[in-house]
């Protein structure tokens, strides 16, 4: 779509470009000069010089619109040069990057992003990262597979929002999806730590329309929101759910937070609402619906999905409304690269291979060897360890909300809290419990695992993992 409105633009300056030579030639044709006369009389326009006598509509047409066409594809013209020169210059900075896309979304991007600049839909062979964010998957993953030669063993991000990565090759090129960068996003923003600080251990959340955002709100809300064992959240959701609930029937969430499917239309179950502590609409522009619920609501939280900013908060009498999904905040360096979240779940498991593959000792040239068993993984258990990581900053939080107690007296608590966020991180990825026929932990093919029980129910030695994985993610945050 983008592209094609760059090519309607080309088209529309090449005949503005055009239409003062054509209107000059009709003129001075019928002032009686002839046809290569004419042509020369009418490109003479374009420079403020009348090269033959006589005038009439056309020539006078032509004779005003030439020098400003002119001036205006020189001005472009210089643009074009300084933007490219701006590019080059760009490139000698070790964390320039080139962005290729057909949409806004790339513009936004390049923008944001420090030494940033729009390559279009040419490699630039001197930038050192390179962002794929075209519109469609298929044409991010196309132009990948184009220019693979080029980007192997370059740092390439590549954006996916249809498309699971998790069912990708192992290949060096590091996914994001900006749904799941907002989700994530939203529930370290609106993380549910303020409501347990009164000594409730009880919250219902409302998440109102079920598309991609809704799902992954709710995805990432289940893997985040663990905080302590008597805790009881529970998720209502309205949209489309059908699909949904079907494929992660198995689901348990081993704990006594529920999720709850509402098949009613939402007029149906206003009163219900009046009851969330917290309702969140993932309906861009659903305005009906959130001033039915400024008039309803009276003490309920109420966030609202905005890419377009905070209008919102400011137009609106309701103290506790809430815009999230700010484009201008997630389209950034830091949202889309996440190098930081990375390279935690990177150490994370080059400790658990030093730990079960090494006697415990460190390896000599430790980063290439952590970025060599790392690219080795398929996509599934770089989003265990990424998952992993990105929970790490809700354990942090919530120990520090109890200074007074020691590492060792939150030991139990804290390793169940990582064995119920992993269990959960297999089961909406379609896993379920199962004994494996080979005698080991895990069967990758079948998607079953001995381990996916409550945490009282598992061997000591697989508890003191769960604790092994919290000490990790501790130390390397100390360092």
């Amino acid at each position: 779509m983008e592209k094609s409105k760059e090519n309607l633009k080309r088209l529309f300056m090449l005949v503005l470009l055009v239409l003062p030579f054509i209107f000059g030639t009709i003129g001075y044709s019928k002032l009686g000069n002839t046809a290569l006369d004419s042509m020369y009389a009418a490109l003479s326009l374009y420079f403020m010089n009348l090269a033959a006598d006589g005038k009439n509509i056309f020539v006078e047409i032509a004779r005003w619109t030439g020098p400003i066409v002119l001036a205006s594809g020189v001005a472009i013209l210089v643009q074009n040069i300084f933007k490219r020169l701006r590019n080059s210059l760009l490139c000698f900075c070790k964390d320039s990057t080139a962005i290729y896309s057909d949409n806004e979304l790339g513009i936004v991007l390049s923008e944001n992003t420090r030494h940033g600049f729009l390559a279009g839909e040419t490699v630039c062979k001197r930038a050192k990262e390179h962002i794929l964010i075209f519109e469609k998957d298929t044409d991010n993953l196309n132009f990948y597979e184009q220019n693979q030669m080029f980007f192997k063993n370059r740092k390439v991000y590549v954006k996916l929002e249809e498309m699971d990565s998790f069912l990708m090759n192992k290949i060096t090129i590091n996914f994001f999806n900006i749904s799941e960068i907002i989700a994530r996003q939203y529930w370290k923003r609106n993380h549910l730590a303020g409501y347990f600080k009164s000594g409730t251990r009880e919250v219902k959340i409302a998440i109102i329309g079920f598309g991609q955002l809704g799902q992954n709100l709710l995805k990432f809300g289940l893997m985040n929101n663990i905080y302590y064992k008597e805790q009881k959240i529970e998720y209502h959701i309205w949209g489309d759910v059908y699909l949904y609930e079907k494929m992660h029937m198995k689901m348990d969430l081993m704990n006594e937070d529920r999720i709850i499917y509402h098949k009613e239309q939402l007029a149906e179950d206003l009163e219900l609402l009046m009851g969330m502590n917290r309702i969140i609409l993932t309906q861009e522009g659903d305005l009906k619906c959130l001033e039915i619920l400024l008039h309803l609501c009276k003490n309920q939280e109420i966030h609202l999905y905005n890419p377009g900013g905070d209008f919102a908060e400011n137009v609106y009498a309701y103290d506790d409304l809430h815009a999230f999904g700010c484009i201008n905040d997630i389209l950034t360096d830091e949202m889309i690269k996440t190098d930081k979240l990375y390279r935690l779940a990177k150490e994370l498991n080059y400790r658990y291979d030093c730990l079960y593959n090494n006697g415990g000792k460190e390896v000599l040239r430790k980063q290439e060897h952590m970025d060599a068993i790392w690219e080795k993984l398929d996509g599934f258990t770089k989003g265990s360890n990424i998952s992993s990581a990105d929970y790490h900053e809700i354990r942090i939080l919530l120990m520090a909300q109890h200074p007074e107690c020691p590492l060792e007296d939150m030991k139990e608590e804290l390793s169940r809290n990582e064995h119920i966020r992993w269990c959960r991180f297999h089961y909406l990825n379609y896993w379920s419990y199962g004994i494996p026929e080979n005698g080991k932990n895990k069967d990758m093919n079948n998607k079953i695992h001995k381990c996916l029980v409550p945490y009282e129910q598992l061997p000591k030695e697989e508890q003191e993992k769960d604790y092994e994985a919290v000490k990790v993610l501790l130390e390397i945050m100390s360092v």
